[in-house]
This record gives C-alpha cells, sequence and structure tokens, in this order.
C-alpha cells in the first residue's frame, strides 16, 4: 500500500505526537518526509512537493487540520511549518515556496518577515545548495541574508551565489560610506526573478548582514575548494589598510595544505610575491600536509619543491596512506631511524605493526649505520608505550629479529622505572640479562624506588638476599615469594 494513502491511519497519528512532543515527534515527522520522498504521485495527489522530501498529502493534511497553532514551551510553534519550507529549500523550486507562502497557515507564522531563530537556515540552505532563485524568491519574501548565508555560499563552493551576496554587500557599503537614511528609497534594491517572472525587491539595510570582518569567511572558502570565491575575497580585501596579504596568503597556504585544497594551493602558490617570507616557509606545509594525509598537495610540493620536500617533511609518521604514499611515490629514504620514529610516534599498535611491516617489505634497514655507533632503540620505543601495546610491540620486534642492545639501554631501565614488571620479565627472557653489575647502575638514578619489578629483578640477580655477605646489597633486603 502507498504511504499516500494510509493518510487516515498515519498522518493523524504523526500529528498527535508531533504537536504533544512525545515519542521523538520531529525525528517521526521527518522519517515521516523520507519515507514518501520516493512514493509516485498518483493523478489526484499533488506532487509539487514530492520530490523535495515532503508529502504534498501530509502538507495538505496539516494545513487543513483545525489545530492551527501549537503552543508547548513556545518553542515548538510554527516547527512544522520552518520544516516544510526547508524541505522546499533543499529542493530546489521556489514557485513552491511563493505558494506556501501565500496560505493562511503560515501568513500567521512571525519567522517569514525576518530573520528569526531557525528561519536563518533557509538562506544558508538555498545559498549552500547553490540555488540562486530559491535564495532570490526567500529575501523577496522578507527573510535575510546573514552572516550564515555567505558562509554557505563559500563552504559549498557556489560562485554564482556568492558574487550576487557580494554585489549586494558592496550597494550595502556603498548607502553606509553615504551615510543613506534607512528609509531613503536607494536602500531598496530590485532584481528580476524569473521563476516569477517579475521584479522583486530587497532592504539592503535590514535584508543584508554580511560578516563584520572578510576574514571569517576565508575558512570556509577554503574549505569549499573553489579557488575562484578565494581569489575574489583576497581581492575584495586587497587594498584595505586592515589586512595584511602576506598574512592572509600564509594562512590561505595553511589551511590548504591542511585539507588537501590543491587547486587554492597552487593558486596562491603561485602568486606569492617575489622575496616573500612564505617562500621560506613552505617547507612546513609538507609537515601540515602529512599529518592530515593531505597527499594532494604532497605531491604538489614533490613536483615543485622537492628539495623543501625532503627537508621540511617530518608529519607522516602517524598517518598509514601517507607513509605508502612517500616512500613509494615520493622515493623517501628510510633506515632504522624512520622505524624509530613509527614505533614512537604512532599510538595504534596495529597501524604501528602494520606500518613497521610496510618498511620491512622496502628493506628497510633494522640498525643504523652511522660511524659514530648510533643505534635504534626501537625496543625502548615499544617500552614507552608500556602495558599491553608495549608488550606486543616487543614481541613483534623479538618475532622479527629486530637486534638487542646492551642490557645497559634505556628499554630496561624505562621498564624498571615506569615497574612494569611483565615487561620486565619478557625482556629478561629475550637476552636483555639482568646482572648485579646492571642493577647497581640503575640503582644510582632517581627514580630508583624499589618498586614491584626493581625487587623482582633483585630477586632474581641476589636468589640469597640474607647471606651475611649480601644483607645490605643496594640498601634493602629482598622478601621472597612465599
Amino acid at each position: 500500500m502507498s504511504l499516500l494513502d494510509i493518510g487516515a491511519d498515519l498522518l493523524p497519528l504523526v500529528y498527535t505526537y508531533f504537536i504533544a512532543d512525545k515519542r521523538g515527534a520531529t525525528k517521526i515527522w521527518r522519517l515521516v518526509c523520507t519515507a514518501m520522498r520516493d512514493v509516485p504521485g498518483a493523478k489526484e495527489h499533488p506532487s509539487w512537493l514530492r520530490a523535495m522530501g515532503v508529502s504534498s498529502a501530509l502538507v495538505q493534511y496539516y494545513c487543513e487540520c483545525p489545530v492551527k497553532r501549537v503552543a508547548i514551551n513556545k518553542c515548538w510553534c510554527y516547527n512544522f511549518k520552518h520544516e516544510i519550507l526547508l524541505a522546499v529549500c533543499k529542493g530546489g523550486v521556489p514557485a513552491v515556496i511563493f505558494l506556501i507562502a501565500q496560505w493562511d497557515l503560515f501568513k500567521m507564522a512571525p519567522g517569514l518577515n525576518g530573520s528569526i531563530g531557525a528561519m536563518e537556515k533557509l538562506t544558508y540552505t538555498a545559498a549552500k545548495a547553490g540555488d540562486l532563485d530559491m535564495l532570490k524568491m526567500l529575501m523577496s519574501m522578507g527573510l535575510v541574508a546573514t552572516r550564515h548565508t555567505y558562509f554557505g555560499a563559500a563552504r559549498s563552493g557556489q560562485l554564482h551565489v556568492f558574487e550576487w551576496l557580494f554585489h549586494l554587500r558592496k550597494l550595502r557599503v556603498k548607502l553606509q560610506v553615504s551615510k543613506v537614511d534607512d528609509l531613503h528609497p536607494s536602500c531598496m534594491h530590485t532584481y528580476h526573478l524569473p521563476t516569477l517572472e517579475r521584479d522583486c525587491n530587497i532592504h539592503l539595510y535590514s535584508q543584508v548582514h554580511p560578516p563584520s570582518e572578510l576574514k571569517e569567511l576565508r575558512h570556509p572558502a577554503i574549505l569549499g575548494g573553489n579557488p575562484d570565491i578565494v581569489w575574489q575575497l583576497c581581492t575584495v580585501a586587497d587594498g584595505k589598510e586592515s589586512y595584511d596579504m602576506e598574512e592572509w596568503y600564509a594562512y590561505i597556504l595553511e589551511i590548504a595544505a591542511t585539507h588537501d585544497k590543491v587547486e587554492i594551493y597552487k593558486r596562491f602558490h603561485e602568486a606569492i610575491p617575489e622575496y616573500s617570507y612564505i617562500l621560506e616557509e613552505l617547507s612546513v606545509h609538507a609537515d601540515l600536509a602529512g599529518e592530515h594525509g593531505s597527499l594532494k598537495i604532497l605531491q604538489y610540493q614533490l613536483d615543485h619543491t622537492p628539495v623543501l620536500f625532503e627537508e621540511g617533511f617530518n608529519g607522516w609518521a602517524e598517518n598509514l596512506e601517507v607513509l605508502k604514499w612517500c616512500v613509494d611515490k615520493g622515493k623517501m629514504k628510510i633506515n632504522a631511524y624512520t622505524l624509530e620514529t613509527v614505533m614512537k610516534s604512532m599510538g595504534d599498535t596495529a597501524k604501528c605493526i602494520e606500518c613497521m611491516e610496510f618498511l620491512l617489505s622496502f628493506n628497510c634497514p633494522k640498525k643504523h649505520t652511522e660511524s659514530d655507533n648510533r643505534y635504534a632503540d626501537l625496543y625502548d620505543a615499544a617500552v614507552e608505550w608500556g602495558g599491553l601495546d608495549a608488550l606486543k610491540r616487543i614481541e613483534w620486534l623479538y618475532a622479527h629479529d629486530f637486534p638487542l642492545v646492551d642490557p645497559h639501554s634505556e628499554a630496561m631501565g624505562r621498564a624498571l622505572r615506569d615497574n612494569q614488571l611483565v615487561l620486565v620479565q619478557r625482556l629478561h627472557e629475550m637476552g636483555w640479562t639482568l646482572t648485579r653489575e646492571v642493577l647497581e647502575r640503575f640503582s644510582t638514578y632517581t627514580w630508583w624506588m624499589n618498586n614491584d619489578a626493581q625487587n623482582w629483578a633483585r630477586m632474581i640477580t641476589n636468589p640469597d638476599p640474607r647471606a651475611e655477605d649480601e644483607e645490605d646489597w643496594l640498601g634493602c633486603p629482598v622478601v621472597q615469594p612465599m
């Protein structure tokens, strides 16, 4: 049975719960709208709202219902009307919202003559959807283009909407500069609305409220990914004494690198002024791109600034996909220090092991080869995580034949310091054989507190602590286990 045919049973129930705000009534309303969205409308059922996510039968039922004012906690008054309008805005048929506005039911709604509360979402939704005709229709009905409307157009990369909104902003600024009174006829802006085939008017003071600072639009514009919008924003800001354009360029490049907006990054990278301090900071962008997985930015840097790429790239360690790209595509040099960095920086043990296995598949050396005898103590890097994670990591290292270093190394010392008894025991079994000499060295450190791990270490190196010549060994007798 079609949902359009069960209005007698379903719609009264939904409406009853809706006005009483029971059982998540708003959620029920939205579920019904979603369920009815794709139901084919018969000839006897108007279908001009069906494609917009709202059943025309449901809308008609609400309009004909005798209860027209919902006054529960006030905040729910006319809420269903806002839901219908919002759905229409998403659907993109301005003529429909014009018809709805003519109904007596909606003429009673106080939100249609200004941007009050949820009504801000309507112009924002239309701008974000790129439906300029819908936005013009909403404003012809009295709604306001707020800062959120500008954000919506910028965030979704809708250049044509953004340009129209900035045109309104320009007209408004001219009026302000000329100190024109808000009652002057020039405050009314007239434009043609093709949907209704007539001219409409909006008030530039009361209906156009752009962001007070152009800086507020930079971030959503960059996230929108349209370089033309970001460039136009900079064009408007350029020449104003209050804006440092070098700082703008640096900010745009940084955010673009973070969010992998390569087209924006390319446009502004090519436009960096000669001798700008920004050129000295380009290597930082590789770090940001690596940290946030911006592979397109990394590829662009590798193609255009390979020297800076190699010098500045340090942010890959916590992102497996970035690491794979750098080794496979970027031909990044890998060595034992690479393995050590992965072990130290990746908190997810499973991903860490996957990275290590990937590096070994490229024959990454397990030992440092520098002449100064520098070694990579991967076991120490593993023990640093503590607990089960550390145990899994040292077991993996041992199973893959990573070399054991001097028992005086930091791995055993760290485990003893942090009272990681299981790790101390396992390291001892692996080859860090605890001896009296080793413990005497560790006992001189300030972290030696005679904890459980340290007492166990003394016990196995001195199994008979009550012998006369051993009573004062390390200054504390060991209590033998029962």
